[in-house]
């Protein structure tokens, strides 16, 4: 151990001359000491209590081996995330001089990926979820979409076949040309970067098919379904089928969290939303779903969950917006407005914010302002299906309770729900908010944290005398004596 404290403390060495290339060297050989000392079964700090009683010399020894042992390698992972969040690790003129070439951040991340990619190879679904959760940190927007390498290079060998010699010559003069012109053009460091991003999420996706594949009950299966969600609108076409597949399964398995089946939801409908749309794929069964769950979602629930929420009302309902029947769009609008009632008050606004965009985006859905409309059948708001609830049946009751809500922002948007959006009048939200999205609007109240309605700090008179009747009184009584007042 006082061998390995003494590698150790060589990683703060402060030479410029000599520091990278001897903290690099010491990383590598403490990692490999790590993996030859570590043993096979769970280490632990020993208790207060633990350290008081008395021992064998050789338990105390062993026990005093594992707490050193787990100490430097604390210190060891410490030192390795503080140099993870560097950008380089040095400046340009070092690591030249060094002739070490300057690796920037994609490149850092495939190979973060590739380790990763090979450790769940090696141990299965063994794997710590925080692991995995690294994967989330990914900002990845867009991939080569064209041909791989070797697509290519048979499709330009049939081409050239259909030529004769001094045409081919002719042509490879070209492209020898139009590579030096993108060269030129700054497009080829566009290019590798694509290729990186491509491999990139090629390595993401073979892990998550992997573990599903291997386990759908692993505890990895939260942090996957999250990250198909997250990088679904990159997901190659081959593998939609198999995932609505493995997504059908998962639900009807029951074993799924609430915000497990929001993932799936969201994932299924941001595939239909991009390359998937051209798929014979009926999505009743995922409506289906989301209207069940979203009555077990509540201000008990993560603070996510609404946010995630709007995200896939979104993508189910406001990108398909030509493939919505009525009844289902109604059914969806008072299922928000019903969800208002028991969630926080930044929830709350971004709901409301949501039933404002689908109301003003389906004119029918103004049926639901008609409290005295003539409708066939009764609302049945515990239906599965929503297309079949009769919501045209019923009236948004909602937002004239949600109008006298304790918090004033929750009483700005159902005000100015109820008056038709105007942006003008009693109630109305500023215009800057009118403009954003349901999500953004969740999401600013969520990050601005003003939600203090700054409640009088006493009970007025009136307050008082009713609450002492009450507790003086019968319940029964009570009501039958103020119930018409």
């Amino acid at each position: 151990m006082g061998k390995l404290k003494e590698l150790r403390s060589m990683l703060g060495e402060a030479d410029p001359d000599v520091c990278l290339t001897v903290r690099k060297l010491v990383m590598v050989s403490i990692c490999e000491v790590f993996k030859d000392i570590i043993p096979g079964y769970r280490l632990r700090m020993p208790s207060a209590k633990e350290k008081e009683q008395r021992m064998k010399q050789e338990t105390k020894k062993l026990m005093d081996f594992e707490a050193a042992l787990l100490l430097s390698y604390k210190t060891y992972l410490e030192f390795l995330e503080i140099t993870a969040k560097r950008k380089t690790f040095g400046n340009s003129y070092r690591t030249k001089r060094l002739g070490f070439v300057d690796i920037s951040l994609p490149q850092n991340s495939l190979q973060i990926v590739r380790a990763i990619t090979k450790m769940v190879k090696n141990v299965g679904t063994d794997v710590q979820p925080k692991v995995l959760e690294t994967f989330m940190a990914l900002k990845i927007k867009e991939v080569n979409t064209e041909a791989t390498d070797g697509k290519k290079k048979m499709q330009r060998k049939e081409r050239f076949q259909k030529f004769s010699r001094r045409e081919r010559k002719h042509l490879k003069q070209k492209e020898d040309l139009e590579k030096e012109l993108q060269e030129t053009r700054a497009s080829e460091d566009r290019q590798k970067r694509l290729q990186m991003n491509t491999e990139i999420v090629q390595m993401v996706f073979l892990t998550f098919f992997r573990i599903l594949k291997q386990d759908i009950k692993s505890s990895l299966l939260p942090v996957v379904l999250e990250g198909l969600a997250k990088f679904s609108h990159l997901i190659n076409i081959e593998f939609f089928h198999d995932l609505f597949v493995v997504f059908n399964q998962l639900i009807d398995s029951g074993e799924l969290t609430h915000r497990e089946i929001l993932h799936c939801i969201q994932t299924a409908f941001t595939i239909l939303s991009g390359q998937g749309a051209a798929l014979n794929i009926d999505p009743t069964c995922f409506y289906t779903n989301m209207y069940q769950v979203l009555l077990h979602i509540h201000a008990g629930s993560s603070p996510d969950d609404a946010g995630l929420v709007l995200a896939c009302v979104d993508v189910m309902i406001t990108r398909r917006k030509k493939q919505m029947n009525q009844q289902r769009v109604l059914a969806y609008i008072k299922r928000l407005t019903t969800m208002c009632l028991q969630h926080l008050p930044e929830a709350v606004c971004g709901f409301l914010a949501g039933t404002r965009c689908l109301v003003s985006m389906f004119p029918y859905a103004e049926v639901l302002y008609d409290q005295e409309a003539e409708s066939s059948g009764v609302y049945m708001p515990y239906l599965p299906q929503p297309e079949h609830c009769n919501a045209n049946s019923t009236a948004l009751w909602e937002l004239y309770a949600l109008r006298k809500h304790f918090h004033p922002e929750v009483r700005k948007f159902a005000n100015s729900v109820l008056c038709a959006y105007s942006a003008s009048g009693r109630g109305h939200v500023s215009a800057d908010l009118t403009k954003k999205t349901p999500s953004e609007v969740f999401s600013f109240f969520l990050k601005k944290e003003l939600f203090d309605p700054n409640l009088p700090a006493k009970p007025s008179n009136k307050t008082k005398k009713i609450v002492s009747d009450f507790r003086n009184e019968d319940f029964k009584q009570y009501l039958s004596k103020h119930l018409g007042q």
